[in-house]
């Protein structure tokens, strides 16, 4: 488009085409910066008079409905999971809230058994054309430590010897990365694959269709329903802030509010006495050498 053709009006229908096509709201904020870099090149150099991008309302994007499965669902699903060959892809995501992109960037080196921990250090996002990259977490707080508990230890360890198996069979095929959940060759899950068989099993389970990140809510909502601390909840979902955590999952607290209003009438509910049991309270602490003040 010729430079003085474009329009304020054009570049944000533009913005708004691209939200349209599943853009990142952060994606059309960087092509928003060049735009206007470029624009104002242009201005210097003399080609147009001001600048078309100045002033161009971004788009917010419509989050998508936040979905999460109880503690029953989240049982059902991980048993109608048992015979997939990302069952215990499956397990982690329940139990600690990852990313899909973390739990695909996930190396054996990652696991200390003997602490019982897991770190986060890495994602694998796809590339442009085809492909995959190993980059870092998202945010300096992604990169973390999780606590993992017994049982999910002994599954990762069970894993981890089918996983030789699964070598075995590859032969040469076999492209070595450490992964802990690669492909049948080695290298980094197919998210395509993994939608599938995800979708099959919630069909399995009898099950509404869910997104995959929708495993990250349901951990979070478990854990917090379950009177983890939001600050803990945060550390193990690789939250900057508590009070972030607390923002998107504050309304799943609705199912403790009850326990909550229970425990405070029993602890500051006061007992009533009625004269007798006044005057007979006052006689035993006289008996006992007490004074009871004016």
């Amino acid at each position: 488009m010729p430079l003085r053709d474009l329009k304020l009006s054009r570049i944000e229908r533009s913005y708004s085409d691209l939200v349209g096509s599943g853009v990142g709201k952060r994606t059309i904020q960087l092509i928003h910066a060049v735009l206007h870099v470029a624009l104002e090149k242009a201005i210097r150099y003399g080609y147009i008079a001001h600048n078309p991008a100045h002033g161009a309302a971004l788009p917010r994007r419509i989050q998508p409905e936040m979905k999460v499965l109880d503690a029953d669902q989240a049982t059902r699903f991980l048993v109608a999971a048992h015979d997939s060959s990302y069952e215990m892809l499956y397990y982690l995501a329940v139990h600690t809230g990852m990313r899909q992109g973390e739990l695909f960037g996930l190396t054996w080196e990652d696991l200390d058994q003997n602490r019982g921990e897991l770190s986060v250090q890495r994602e694998v996002k796809r590339v442009s054309g085809g492909g995959w990259v190993f980059a870092e977490t998202e945010t300096k707080r992604g990169r973390r430590k999780i606590k993992l508990g017994s049982g999910i230890l002994k599954r990762l360890e069970s894993h981890r010897t089918a996983q030789q198996l699964q070598k075995a069979v590859a032969g040469s095929q076999w492209d070595e990365n450490d992964l802990i959940f690669p492909s049948a060759v080695g290298t980094p899950c197919n998210q395509s694959n993994l939608r599938k068989d995800f979708l099959q099993i919630l069909d399995r389970a009898r099950l509404p269709h869910i997104r995959f990140h929708d495993l990250r809510h349901t951990a979070a909502s478990l854990m917090l329903n379950n009177g983890v601390p939001p600050i803990v909840v945060a550390n193990i979902l690789g939250r900057s802030k508590p009070s972030t955590t607390l923002d998107i999952y504050g309304h799943l607290y609705q199912e403790i509010q009850g326990d909550a209003a229970r425990i405070m009438d029993d602890l500051v509910s006061p007992i009533s006495l009625d004269v007798q049991d006044l005057k007979q309270f006052e006689e035993l602490k006289a008996d006992s050498g007490q004074h009871t003040p004016d």
